[in-house]
């Protein structure tokens, strides 16, 4: 999937099924059964992308707030941060950890969401993170996109 419009839709969408995850108490599997029903027609590979995004991050939910909770600083505790934010933060790092897609695109479509989604403080939490991550583990530019 090149079109970067179509990833970043993707991206928001994984992000707002992780949420909801994290919120109802709902499995992976039961998730996208009616996430779908009141957005209409949407494009097979932006669903497909979508839900891959999503359900790796459900499964990889608790190494990801490991994760963060390491790189927190300046007084954030892993409890202070808004389910937004964790829920933002473990689609991201499941893809940035994946390493398809390139780092770039990724931080920027993520900040994005947390700024559309949660605040301006947040978002700078949220890139400080997720670029702390990409230098600890070398990540390349990627193959996608």
């Amino acid at each position: 999937m090149a079109d970067k419009s179509k990833r970043t839709k993707a991206r928001e969408y994984a992000f707002q099924m992780m949420y909801r995850y994290g919120m109802t108490g709902e499995t992976p599997t039961q998730i996208p059964l009616t996430f779908w029903q009141p957005l209409g027609v949407v494009e097979p590979e932006v669903k497909d992308f979508a839900e891959s995004l999503f359900r790796g991050a459900a499964a990889k939910a608790a190494d990801s707030d490991a994760m963060i909770e390491k790189y927190l600083k300046n007084g954030w505790t892993f409890e202070r941060m808004g389910e937004i934010e964790k829920n933002i933060m473990r689609v991201a790092l499941y893809e940035l950890l994946d390493g398809k897609s390139p780092y770039f695109a990724i931080l920027d479509d993520f900040v994005t969401l947390t700024k559309k989604f949660g605040d301006e403080a947040a978002a700078g939490l949220v890139n400080g993170i997720l670029d702390n991550v990409r230098k600890t583990y070398s990540l390349s530019a990627g193959e996608n996109e």
